[in-house]
């Protein structure tokens, strides 16, 4: 099965970094000068970006949008984007937290192999469960991931088929719960 790989060569700029990360510069620029978040940078000190810092800046963003910290959302974004780094492509990554969790602890990495259908039928019944108790919020990785990826000028070829391969996958999991949803 194919994997993908986000520590790739190939690096963007500043403006492509604020655009893909739903950040505002102002913001993204306070995060950097806090410590809050690192990114990397040249010898004359221009910020480059790959596509798992991309993909990091993207997810931790959202979880700061959800009333996580800066330090604890960008660790949690390194966390989750580490684990989806190399997975195989039909492999969905979501983050389980409560809506009150924006503490320690409180939250949950759901990991599904959506080529098993008896994984999916559990990946299902766990997200319906989890669905179920208001409180609890789903973060769908390759969902930000992709939306911070299509921002990009020159995407790999590579890559964007990937990003097909999780929007399928996605869709088809989104299917299978809304269907199931109806039996109920």
């Amino acid at each position: 099965m194919p994997v993908m790989r986000l520590g790739r060569a190939q690096t963007w700029g500043w403006a492509e970094a604020v655009e893909a990360s739903g950040e505002t510069d102002a913001s993204l620029r306070r995060k950097l000068e806090r410590g809050q978040v690192a990114l990397p940078t040249t010898e004359g000190g221009r910020t480059r970006v790959t596509l798992k810092d991309i993909a990091v800046l993207r997810v931790s963003r959202h979880l700061c949008d959800l009333g996580f910290q800066v330090e604890r959302a960008f660790g949690l974004a390194k966390f989750a984007v580490k684990e989806l780094d190399g997975a195989d492509d039909h492999v969905l990554l979501y983050l389980l937290t409560s809506r009150s969790a924006a503490g320690p602890g409180g939250v949950r990495v759901l990991r599904f192999d959506m080529t098993d259908p008896g994984k999916r039928a559990e990946a299902r019944r766990e997200l319906l469960h989890a669905l179920h108790d208001a409180r609890n919020v789903l973060v769908p990785i390759q969902g930000l991931i992709s939306d911070a990826f299509y921002t990009l000028p020159d995407l790999p070829s590579d890559v964007a088929k990937r990003l097909q391969t999780w929007s399928a996958n996605i869709e088809v999991l989104q299917s299978d719960i809304r269907a199931k949803g109806r039996e109920n």
